[in-house]
């Protein structure tokens, strides 16, 4: 070693020394925490923690005890209606014995007219009920007639004549029968017509007397289309 740094150690040294001396009140060094009292510490945390833990627990159980309890409102379940009974429906049925007998009519009475002295029956009868004709189509209405009454009927005596309906008769409204007929016999009656010019369902009556008196009505029932 060089000789010539001793002396500048000693200086440095010498310097150190005194310069410590001359310092201001030393500060003093802060003591080192052992492990040890770490652990301490650390335990008496958690026994605080836990104490204080309990202690709010404690306060929250008084606090609830103390609070009034609520009390669940009762459930109000409503009662049914009481059924009313219905009434007691009586049906008195009476005895097959007393039920009356029901005769059901399948076909029409045929009514005889009571004899008179002076009455006429239709036999036939053209165009028949509902013919179909043309417009303006020319047809005679022909009905046959047979004596029914009791008397004969004399010359002159009968008339047929337009009552009412459509008239379709090309020439007058009443005619005289030019002749007699027995009582049983029958005749032709015919008279001249035309079918009106519109379309549809046309009737008309006509009546044949004796003297005045109605003895039968003769009917005209035509239909009017395109053909």
């Amino acid at each position: 070693m060089n000789k010539r740094i001793f002396p500048v150690l000693f200086l440095l040294v010498a310097v150190s020394l005194l310069a410590a001396a001359c310092s201001p009140t030393a500060v003093p060094a802060q003591p080192t925490m052992v492990p040890t009292q770490a652990v301490d510490l650390a335990a008496t945390a958690e026994v605080l923690r836990t104490e204080v833990a309990a202690t709010i627990a404690s306060d929250m159980t008084s606090t609830a005890m103390a609070m009034p309890t609520a009390t669940t409102p009762p459930t109000n379940t409503p009662e049914p209606p009481t059924a009313t009974p219905a009434p007691t429906l009586t049906v008195a049925l009476a005895s097959p014995t007393a039920i009356p007998t029901i005769r059901i009519i399948t076909t029409y009475p045929t009514f005889t007219p009571t004899p008179g002295p002076y009455q006429c029956q239709i036999t036939a009868i053209s165009p028949a009920y509902g013919a179909k004709l043309g417009p303006r189509a020319e047809f005679d209405a022909r009905w046959t007639i047979k004596n029914t009454g009791t008397k004969d009927w004399d010359d002159d005596a009968v008339d047929y004549l337009y009552v009412s309906g459509t008239k379709m008769q090309k020439r007058g409204d009443s005619f005289d029968l030019d002749q007699g007929l027995d009582t049983g016999k029958t005749i032709d009656i015919i008279v001249d017509m035309v079918a009106p010019n519109d379309l549809g369902f046309y009737h008309a009556d006509w009546s044949v007397r004796y003297n005045g008196q109605t003895m039968c009505t003769l009917p005209v029932d035509i239909w009017v289309v395109n053909q």
